[in-house]
Order: structure tokens, then C-alpha cells, then sequence
């Protein structure tokens, strides 16, 4: 028997493409699927910019399993030879916009087929229309070959998928340059979606953060939401100061700067520095030289040994050891190296709102600052002896009880520019804040 001319069609189209598209575009529709586990009861919402929201309710140590649709499937075609002029395609969700070079294909037949060789729609573009729409209803979820040919003989095919339902072949007609060489290039869009955890239960920390899904697989999704402590509060008896405080791990943290008016202590003023409270101080706390921070050695209940300092009753200046549980905390690993830099902690343990150049996820912000586990530190800046006070906004800095040597003492710091929270020796006569930790 003869075979058909769409017979021959196809044949041609099937061995252009090769079996590696075939079955990279054939796993599925224009969705991807992102397996979570959290360990709490939890609701998880996925969301962007003007799309819709999809939500999942995971139930505490199962796998959840989040479908999210793909952005758009793009498609480009290159001819043989060294043609300074070849078609381009652009697809999302049911509408492909076929865009055709006038020289090779002013009058164009334009056929998709299953991979099959069941033809499912046909139709002609041409210049002289304004307009040239295939269109077709209830068209099934698949793989799909989409073939062009040319009054001239030009001809090309390319792998197609559609996730179910109308599908619209928009035709128009304009030059492309391409390179000389000979390029089948095909790319399913990567797409990030806003992820929100939140326990059904009352008591626990969000969490938010960008996630770049991608077809067919995605990493799974491991979430820890912790308990905010029931006693969120302590007022330092000095002055009636209320402040925030936070568990972490197995330490109690204050979760604001301190701001006692301790002899020594100043505010941030513009450029400078002040005796008296200023809408800087409102927001960061006080700077402390090492010797005001230190100002009283003696011995606290804490495990640590440390110092109480300048810290309220019940609380005391954190050594080196407690930062750096605190750090590796954050972060997830462990070790022995003291002091201890992370190239990650800042991230979860800077506040959300303070920082320049630095926010959550969808904020806009070049960095990440998620405040994980509600220690929210915050950039107060740093004060020097001749009365000078700068980067409020861009730089925080934290007191370590202990010197390094006799000019140098240890400090704990974040910036604005970086997810990282450090360690570094520095002068005892410059000012920076200071967080306490409990007895």
C-alpha cells in the first residue's frame, strides 16, 4: 500500500525530533509536583505575582504533594544552513504564538499531530492577513508535534506539550536574526513561587521563602516550624523596659537590642553620637563600648560562666560559646571551631524589616532576611571614640564576653550585603549593641 503525503509528513517529523524530547515533553502536562514534609500540622500556600494561589494541608511527618503549573514552554527553531532568518515560538497555557520569518514562509501550512499521527489541526498563515488563529476546543492533555511548512520548501517541526483544553495557534510574521550554526533549542521555564508554611496550630513561627521549581523534579522540602514561647516578654526592672525575648534551641535569647541608658552608653544621631535617646536608639537599642558592656564581672548563674554585664537581672553578656550555638543553630551544623562564622545564619536570624538591602522573600531585596527563629536582629550601626556613628541600616554589631587580647575584644556581626553572620576582633573603645541571654 501507498502510504498517504501525512503519512510521509509525519514520518519526516518523528525522525527530526529525537527520543530524548519525545519523552522529556511527553512526562507530563505544564505542571510540576514538590513533595513536602513538615513537622507540625500544617497549611502550605504557593503563590505569584498575578497568578493563582495553590494550597495544600500536610499532616505532620507525611510527604504532602504540591502540584504547581509551569510558566511558559519556548521554542526555537533554527534552519539549516546559514539563514539569517528562522521561525520562533512562544507558548503558555494553551495559546502558542508561532512567530514566521515573510522571506521563507509567506504562505505557510501549519499542522500539529499527536506523536501518534493522529493530525488534530491544520491550517494556512499568510502575510496579506492580519490575522491567522488555529484554534480547536477540548484539545487532550499531551505531547504534540507541530510542523510548518513553506511555499519555498521551508520547512520545520518541533515538540509541543499542552495541559488539556483550548489550544490557540497564533501566527504572525517578522524577521528573526539566528546565529549561522544549526540549533534545536528547547526550554520549559523555570518558575518561582512564593512558599508559605503555617501550622494549623497557634504557637508556632511561619515560614516563607522563594522556590524555584523545575520539570520534571524538584528537591523535597524539609520544614521545622518552632514553638514561640508562651512568655514572650520580661521587663527590665532598671527602667520598665519591656522587651521581647525568644528560645532557641536550648537558649533563651533577648529578641531586640538592649537599650539602658548605662554611664558610657550613646544613641545614634546622623553622623554622630549622643548622650541622649534618639529615634535610632527607639528602634536599634544603644551602643556599649566593651567596658560599659562588661560593667559588672560579676558571675551569673548561667551554664557559660558568663558575665551579667550590662544585662538586666536574670540575664547575662553571651560568651562565645553561646554564639556560636546560636549560629549553628540557625544554620544546621555542627562542630567545634570557636569562634564560628556562618556563611548562612544571618539569613534566618536577621530581623525582616531595619535592613537596607535585605528582606523576606517577594520583598525585592538582593538578600534574604527571614527571621526564622525570632531573634531579629537589627543593623544598629557601630559608634567609634572620636564621636563619629555609621552604618545604621547596613551593619550590626554584638558584644562577646571576652577579650581577644589587651585591644581586641570577640564580636559577633551581620551586614547588609550578605546572608552570613560573622565573627571578628575588634577595638574596645568602639560602640555596638548588645543582646543578652538568659540565666
Amino acid at each position: 500500500m501507498k502510504a498517504s503525503p501525512n503519512i510521509k509528513l509525519l514520518a519526516a517529523v518523528l525522525a527530526a525530533v529525537t527520543v530524548m524530547a519525545i519523552e522529556a515533553f511527553a512526562q507530563g502536562t505544564n505542571t510540576t509536583t514538590v513533595l513536602f514534609e513538615v513537622n507540625v500540622d500544617a497549611l502550605i500556600t504557593a503563590s505569584q505575582e498575578g497568578e493563582e494561589t495553590v494550597s495544600l494541608n500536610a499532616t505532620a511527618n507525611e510527604t504532602a504533594r504540591l502540584t504547581l503549573p509551569l510558566g511558559s514552554v519556548s521554542v526555537s527553531y533554527y534552519g539549516a544552513g546559514q539563514k539569517l532568518n528562522a521561525p520562533l515560538i512562544t507558548g503558555s497555557r494553551g495559546n502558542i504564538a508561532l512567530r514566521l520569518p515573510p522571506q521563507s514562509y509567506e504562505s505557510a501550512e501549519i499542522a500539529l499531530h499527536s506523536v501518534n499521527g493522529r493530525l488534530i489541526m491544520r491550517g494556512k498563515a499568510a502575510v496579506s492577513e492580519a490575522a491567522n488563529v488555529i484554534s480547536r476546543r477540548n484539545v487532550a492533555a499531551g505531547a504534540y508535534v507541530l510542523s510548518v511548512k513553506g511555499i519555498t520548501g521551508s520547512a520545520f517541526t518541533t515538540c509541543l506539550t499542552h495541559s488539556g483544553g483550548k489550544l490557540n495557534i497564533n501566527a504572525a510574521f517578522g524577521a528573526e536574526s539566528v546565529p549561522p550554526a544549526r540549533q534545536l533549542w528547547k526550554m520549559a521555564v523555570a518558575d518561582d513561587w512564593t512558599i508559605r508554611v503555617s501550622a494549623a496550630e497557634e504557637g508556632y513561627n511561619d515560614t516563607a521563602y522563594t522556590l524555584n521549581t523545575r520539570k520534571p523534579y524538584n528537591q523535597p522540602q524539609y520544614i521545622t516550624l518552632y514553638r514561640v514561647a508562651a512568655d514572650s516578654t520580661f521587663t527590665d526592672r532598671r527602667d520598665g523596659k519591656v522587651y521581647k525575648k525568644v528560645k532557641i534551641g536550648s537558649q533563651t535569647w533577648m529578641a531586640e537590642n538592649l537599650n539602658y541608658a548605662a554611664s558610657g552608653s550613646k544613641c545614634g544621631n546622623g553622623r554622630y553620637l549622643s548622650d541622649s535617646n534618639t529615634e535610632s536608639c527607639n528602634t536599634y537599642g544603644r551602643l556599649y563600648t566593651l567596658a560599659t558592656a562588661m560593667n559588672d564581672p560579676a558571675s551569673s548563674t548561667a551554664v557559660s560562666g558568663g558575665v551579667r554585664g550590662v544585662c538586666p537581672s536574670g540575664w547575662h553578656l553571651p560568651d562565645n560559646a553561646e554564639w556560636d550555638n546560636l549560629f549553628r543553630y540557625a544554620d544546621g551544623t555542627s562542630g567545634t571551631e570557636s569562634p564560628y562564622s556562618s556563611s548562612t545564619a544571618g539569613r534566618y536570624l536577621k530581623a525582616k524589616a531595619g535592613w537596607n538591602n535585605c528582606g523576606p522573600a517577594g520583598s525585592g531585596k538582593t538578600y534574604l532576611c527571614e527571621d526564622t527563629y525570632g531573634f531579629s536582629a537589627l543593623p544598629g550601626g557601630d559608634g567609634y571614640s572620636d564621636g563619629s556613628f555609621n552604618y545604621v541600616g547596613d551593619y550590626g554589631g554584638w558584644w562577646s564576653a571576652g577579650e581577644h587580647n589587651s585591644n581586641l575584644a570577640y564580636h559577633r556581626n551581620m551586614n547588609n550585603n550578605s546572608e552570613s553572620a560573622g565573627s571578628s576582633n575588634r577595638y574596645e573603645d568602639g560602640l555596638f549593641s548588645v543582646r543578652c541571654v538568659e540565666d
